[in-house]
């Protein structure tokens, strides 16, 4: 559907006369500016069973449906999903892609939170946050570091949780099961090590070949 003022037209591009439009609207002293969409498998490549999947990625000229549009565009605002919509939080993250037929473009990443209306009929905003596709980039790959950091911090706390609970003077081995714990061995081990050499743990005698551990606070008892 194209909107020109208060007149629609729902006729494919194919159809329309773009270029009698655009010249009415300059010869009145007016831009036209085309709201438009793109194919159903924009932002989609087909996988190994040949099914598409989504790849998040911005949207290009190429995008656009019907014949003509991106021939015809010489400024554009191209918006896609940088993630799928969680309904209920009010919050959509978008790539808006830029460019002209003079050469300028950019691809940024936006954030727009239009919070969540309550029975009060209160909770509405419009906050929208602006990065470069590079600052988004990074931000991302912090923000999965960060998540792997604290994924390891509770998992630490777990294990040393685990020998503080079910562990006594003697010490227990990472043979063992330890409660709430769900660790490759690998991974219990280098926890151990951590916490070994924080003070937090102690090895306190070997058991069939394996180093029997307990937590320092049974030496402070």
């Amino acid at each position: 559907m194209l909107s020109l003022g208060h007149i629609q037209i729902t006729r494919p591009p194919r159809c329309l006369p773009i270029g009698s439009i655009t010249k009415a609207c300059l010869a009145a002293g007016a831009t036209p500016i085309f709201a438009h969409h793109t194919v159903k498998h924009a932002g989609k490549k087909p996988g190994r069973n040949g099914a598409l999947y989504q790849t998040y990625e911005p949207a290009e000229l190429g995008d656009l449906a019907f014949a003509g549009f991106a021939e015809f565009a010489q400024q554009w605002l191209l918006i896609a999903r940088r993630e799928d919509y969680e309904p209920g939080t009010g919050l959509h993250r978008l790539w808006l892609t830029t460019g002209g037929s003079a050469g300028f473009n950019g691809c940024y990443a936006l954030d727009v939170d239009e919070g969540v209306m309550q029975e009060d009929f209160s909770g509405k905003k419009w906050e929208v946050r602006v990065q470069t596709q590079a600052e988004a980039a990074r931000s991302q790959v912090t923000a999965k570091l960060d998540a792997a950091a604290r994924r390891e911090l509770e998992d630490r706390q777990k294990v040393l949780n685990a020998l503080t609970e079910r562990g006594s003077q003697e010490g227990i081995t990472i043979n063992r099961p330890m409660p709430h714990v769900v660790l490759r061995r690998s991974a219990v081990e280098r926890h151990l090590a951590a916490l070994s050499n924080s003070g937090a743990v102690e090895i306190c005698g070997e058991h069939k070949g394996g180093s029997k551990w307990r937590s320092s606070c049974w030496n402070q008892g």
